[in-house]
């Protein structure tokens, strides 16, 4: 029987700058200013105890690291403001952000697997504090430190999307952690339907192998693990959503332009730099027999299509329609967070034991990875989706593995009704 947990949570405060920044008003990128990048993505690191932090409190620890870190990332205290054609821009007046002390009455061996993907645990350890809801006029971050009583702590952050993306916003907590450590090395640059269900699918190496085995040889060795995935996944979901033959379906990527010769982005720059290129075709197509080839050359084929002349085209197209939000069920977006630099983050308790988003949105997976209860690394796929949908998508995954014959399950899901 699982253990009943008990939080103490310590009334919110609000964090400012150790010292005034200049006050002005920064206007974001048309990147930044998407429709779609409205949103607040929500990290949770799980940090086990350290011997050589006895008697030190984390969440003092990255209080003040956060008040310092704050003086190289000013945008982050300030607020959204809404000007003509409703460009966002930010107001770097110094409010600050969030930020809660709590206690937990359990150890982390103990909720192991409840703060992993989808995470049932989130509001323990991320509480959605009344009124801070919105994306206009209101803090940016919001922080919770829980201390649980093995001496190891959760950490759960909450940010605005449109003023970073996840690597970084991974920055700003590296840069955080270095200064706890009592380490200054930062460069930054601030540029201008029904009952749903969560769940998370879990890939193993031997789950992996079976996947990897539905393609061509030559297209398995030449595929990266997450292109593979994605082309698997997309197809499963789309049988589990029942479309009509002649529908559309879509499906794009997250990828980060950072590092292209294309986009020569500044050392530390931490705004969004990431386009979704996506492709598109007919239900009947995807799903004819044997298609997994096609799936994955389509998914190849949005990566690809990431380049100057696209990334222009869509800044174009975005700012003269005035910011198109993604809202179609059938288009399947994801984004990979296996190595986007959260997995690094050391406040002097060591690296975390898990690091990544909690939960999953409607039309976007994510997928992330870490150390399963049998000490496995697994990759894993969040979903949000009908529950009807949700449980046609775990029956064609368990029909696959049967066709695969492998002896073990393909996938262990966990679900929860997601309320939204």
């Amino acid at each position: 029987m699982e253990k009943i947990i008990k939080i103490t949570r310590q009334e919110a405060v609000v964090v400012v700058l150790e010292k005034p920044s200049r006050r002005e008003l920064k206007e974001l990128s048309d990147i930044d200013d998407q429709q779609g990048l409205r949103v607040r993505p929500q990290v949770t690191m799980a940090f086990k105890a350290n011997r050589s932090k006895v008697g030190k409190d984390p969440a003092k620890v990255i209080k003040e690291a956060l008040a310092k870190a704050l003086m190289y990332y000013y945008p982050f205290a300030g607020r959204l403001r809404e000007g003509p054609n409703r460009k966002l821009m930010v107001d770097c007046n110094d409010e600050g952000v969030l930020f809660i002390e709590a206690d937990a009455n359990v150890g982390l061996e103990e909720i192991r697997t409840r703060i992993l993907p989808p995470c049932p645990l989130l509001e323990d350890f991320l509480y959605d504090i009344p009124g801070s809801k919105g994306i206009i006029g209101l803090p940016l971050l919001l922080f919770q430190v829980t201390r649980l009583i093995c001496g190891g702590f959760i950490l759960g952050v909450r940010f605005n999307h449109t003023v970073c993306d996840t690597p970084g916003f991974a920055q700003l907590l590296q840069a955080m952690a270095e200064l706890s450590r009592g380490e200054i090395n930062h460069e930054h640059q601030f540029k201008d339907g029904g009952n749903m269900v969560r769940g998370c699918f879990h890939f193993g190496p031997k789950q992996i192998r079976a996947i990897r085995n539905l393609f061509p040889p030559n297209v398995q060795h030449s595929s990266s693990t997450f292109e593979l995935l994605c082309a698997f996944m997309w197809r499963c979901r789309t049988i589990a959503l029942q479309p009509e033959p002649d529908e559309i379906v879509k499906f794009s990527m997250y990828i980060s332009i950072r590092g292209k010769q294309f986009t020569p982005i500044p050392t530390g720059y931490y705004g969004n730099a990431v386009v979704c290129p996506a492709v598109a075709t007919k239900a009947k197509d995807l799903l004819r027999e044997n298609s997994w080839t096609y799936a994955l050359q389509l998914v190849k084929e949005s990566k690809e299509k990431a380049n100057e002349e696209y990334v222009r085209s869509m800044l174009d197209y975005t700012v003269s329609n005035g910011r198109p939000d993604y809202t179609e069920y059938l288009h399947w977006m994801t984004t990979n967070h296996v190595y986007v630099g959260l997995e690094k983050v050391d406040f002097g308790w060591g690296t975390p034991l898990y690091a990544g988003v909690p939960r999953p949105h409607f039309v976007q997976s994510m997928f992330t990875r870490f150390e399963n209860d049998r000490g496995e690394m697994v990759r894993a796929v969040l979903m949000l989706l009908p529950l009807q949908a949700m449980s046609r998508l775990k029956e064609e995954l368990r029909k696959i593995v049967d066709d695969q014959r492998e002896n073990s399950r393909i996938i262990q899901a966990s679900y929860e009704i997601a309320r939204l």
